[in-house]
């Protein structure tokens, strides 16, 4: 099985990470790429395997640092692949600790590397709103549903706020069955309906 990392770091300048201005539906872009997709892949020219260390080269500068972590796909001999974190980079190289050494100096195959994501799926989709949910099944999984498009009511000038919904079960992206958070019993549509109007409005 190619090697996880479980703790991982995630910054706006990486390469290929979705950018966050004032507008709808970028939350959720970031969002896809960080739990769910990762970034697209990078082609590698070559990994190669010495003194305990792999060495890949990309043919273009990769934009990685020291500490991230990459996952590599596509080598033929197994060792290679799977989530990595850098010990050393420069322009056009990285360098990893391969939990089992290669058999074999050089890798084969199509190699590939990319930022990957945590491992979460997304359980229901609609326009500029998800519910995520971890694929562990060790874990309790509750579902995260993150409402990133503009409220019935709310001015387009207004700043665009995400809503975010945690819950124990739900049945599709609009309803929650059980363990909800945040939630106000007297208040049941806080989070989700806008209150007030104008300058004053709030949800």
């Amino acid at each position: 099985m190619a090697n996880k990392i479980p703790v991982k770091f995630y910054f706006n300048t990486m390469p290929g990470m979705p950018q966050m201005a004032n507008v709808y539906g970028d939350m959720v872009a970031v969002l896809d790429c960080v739990l769910v997709n990762g970034t697209t892949h990078v082609t590698v020219n070559s990994i190669t395997f010495a003194d305990g260390v792999c060495t890949a080269t990309t043919a273009a500068a990769h934009g990685f640092i020291v500490d991230m972590v990459i996952e590599v796909t596509g080598a033929t001999q197994d060792e290679f692949n799977g989530e990595w974190r850098l010990t050393e980079v420069t322009t056009n190289t990285f360098k990893f600790v391969p939990v089992v050494a290669p058999a074999v100096g050089n890798a084969a195959g199509t190699l590939k590397v990319r930022i990957p994501p945590l491992g979460y799926e997304i359980a229901f989709t609609a326009t500029n709103r998800r519910v995520y949910r971890s694929k562990n099944v060790l874990s309790t999984r509750p579902f995260l549903r993150v409402d990133n498009d503009m409220l019935t009511g709310w001015n387009a000038n207004y700043a665009v706020l995400p809503r975010v919904t945690a819950a124990k079960t739900m049945t599709d992206i609009n309803t929650f069955t059980d363990g909800r958070m945040p939630f106000d019993p007297s208040y049941p549509t806080k989070n989700d309906v806008l209150e007030g109007s104008a300058t004053s409005g709030y949800y």
